[in-house]
Parts: C-alpha cells; sequence; structure tokens
C-alpha cells in the first residue's frame, strides 16, 4: 500500500496558526512592550560604555528594532474599506495619513478611528488590522431622513437629527420630508410619521413646520395649512386624509386653514373673498 505523506501540510498550518497568533491585540501590545524594554535597556547600558561604544550598542538596538518592526507578518500592504459609498471611500482614502506599505508599529488605530469618525455622515467605524497584511475599515453612514431648514439654510439630516450635508436646492433630495421650525430637528421620527400619511396627497405637500417647539403645521400647496394638536398629531391627520380620499374631498375646497388642535371641535377657514360662495 502505498504510504501518504500527511507532513506535507505541517508548515502550511503552523504558518496559519502563527500567523493568526501574530494577529491578536495581547500579543501586539507584548511586542511594543518588549521593544520598549530592549530599548530601555539598551539605553541603560549605554551609561556604562564609552561614547564609541553608547553609539555602537544604539545602532545595534535601532537595528533589531526596525528588523522586528519590518517582519512581513507584522507589516499592513493594503487598506479596504467595506460599507462605504464611493464618495466617501475616497475621502478616506485620500486622508489616510500612511503611505502603504507600512509597519504596523507605527500605525495609531484609535487615531484613524477618531479622524473618521470626525466626517459627518460617519455613523460609526471598526478599524483593524486583519490577515494577510490588510487593514480593514468598517463604516456605518448616516441615512439621510429629512432636509432641515434653518436661518434660510438647507441642512441634510438623518433620524436622530445629526447633520450629514448641506444640499444646494431642495431637489436633491424630493423624496424625503422638509421641516422647518425651532426644535423640528428633535423630532424627525414624528415628522416622518406624518409624510407617510400624506401619501395620497404628496404632490402638494410644500413641508412640516415645528410651532412653539411643541407641535407641527403641515403645510400644502394653495396657502393651505394644516393645523395638528400637540398630542397624537398623527392620528388628527389621518382624520384630514381620510376626509379628502372620500368624497368630502376637503383639501381640494377653497380653504386656508384645517385647523385640528381641538379633537372635539375642528374647524376650517376659508379663503379670503371664497365665503359667498360657500
Amino acid at each position: 500500500m502505498q504510504q501518504m505523506n500527511y507532513g506535507a501540510r505541517t508548515p502550511s498550518r503552523l504558518s496559519y496558526r502563527i500567523q493568526r497568533l501574530l494577529l491578536t491585540p495581547l500579543l501586539w501590545k507584548l511586542a511594543k512592550i518588549c521593544i520598549l524594554l530592549l530599548v530601555a535597556i539598551g539605553v541603560g547600558a549605554n551609561f556604562h560604555f564609552d561614547e564609541r561604544k553608547r553609539e555602537s550598542v544604539t545602532l545595534y538596538l535601532a537595528d533589531i528594532r526596525n528588523q522586528i518592526e519590518m517582519r512581513p507578518e507584522f507589516m499592513i500592504s493594503f487598506l479596504a474599506v467595506e460599507g462605504a459609498s464611493a464618495e466617501v471611500e475616497r475621502e478616506i482614502r485620500e486622508t489616510f495619513p500612511h503611505q502603504l506599505p507600512s509597519s504596523s508599529f507605527d500605525v495609531d488605530l484609535e487615531a484613524i478611528q477618531a479622524m473618521i469618525m470626525e466626517m459627518p455622515i460617519i455613523n460609526d467605524v471598526d478599524v483593524r488590522i486583519g490577515q494577510g497584511g490588510t487593514m480593514s475599515i468598517d463604516v456605518v453612514e448616516r441615512q439621510p431622513a429629512a432636509v432641515w431648514l434653518k436661518n434660510g439654510e438647507l441642512r441634510l439630516i438623518d433620524a436622530d437629527g445629526v447633520k450629514i450635508d448641506a444640499p444646494s436646492s431642495r431637489e436633491e433630495h424630493p423624496d424625503i420630508p422638509l421641516l422647518a421650525g425651532m426644535g423640528a430637528e428633535q423630532m424627525v421620527g414624528e415628522a416622518i410619521a406624518l409624510h407617510d400619511v400624506l401619501e395620497s396627497v404628496e404632490d402638494r405637500v410644500v413641508g412640516l413646520v415645528r410651532v412653539g417647539e411643541r407641535r407641527w403645521d403641515v403645510v400644502l400647496n394653495r396657502n393651505l395649512r394644516i393645523l395638528l394638536p400637540e398630542a397624537d398629531p398623527v392620528s388628527a391627520l389621518k382624520r384630514v386624509v381620510y376626509l379628502n380620499d372620500t368624497d368630502a374631498k376637503i383639501l381640494d375646497r377653497n380653504l386656508s386653514v384645517v385647523d385640528m388642535r381641538l379633537a372635539e371641535r375642528p374647524t376650517i377657514r376659508i379663503a379670503g373673498g371664497r365665503a359667498d360662495n360657500w
């Protein structure tokens, strides 16, 4: 019977296990500590040598440190960016503070993570060194939830009210609600819920205005405004939309205001000069 050679796989498995071990954070820290101790011992020993011997020892220790830090298993040669849009990935690569290949001993992962987190669109980021000399940067971007008009400036914000960008026009993001008023950015979730109710009349919706940081007004075209109560504004708006979707067509009337602030007594205001027709 032919004898099979099982030993052929041993070096590759051993190499793989050694590489995995070298990538563990604990071993990285121990390696750095050992290098620092080596340098400290060398510095201490220098006091017992004359100048020529001190210089020789210093160069020798520097060479040892360099040989350790520049070993292939400690080198970073590739940068992988995951979860980012093309524009964000390009910005990360352009601002990456190291020239690759570079020794991992020269790379501060926490500093890189902090730098990327300064980008307004980044919600979270994980920076780590993987196998094969690759640094992986996994990002989670903030998703646009609304356009907020404040002091004449448009701001693209996420569901938490964090500014992502400053669009030049409303038309850049037509599918998300336009908000205005103080405190609107703190109630994005409620604004989205109101915007969803208006689906059947979305072509008439101008935006939502936060009034007194307490309640909402829905602004439609033709100078029509729906005043909503502070409590449960979604239900109040559903009543108005229901009346419009039926034969009543209330929003197609010549109205300037539909006041739903008092649930037991909703009122309407007829547009100027139209009362006689009614």
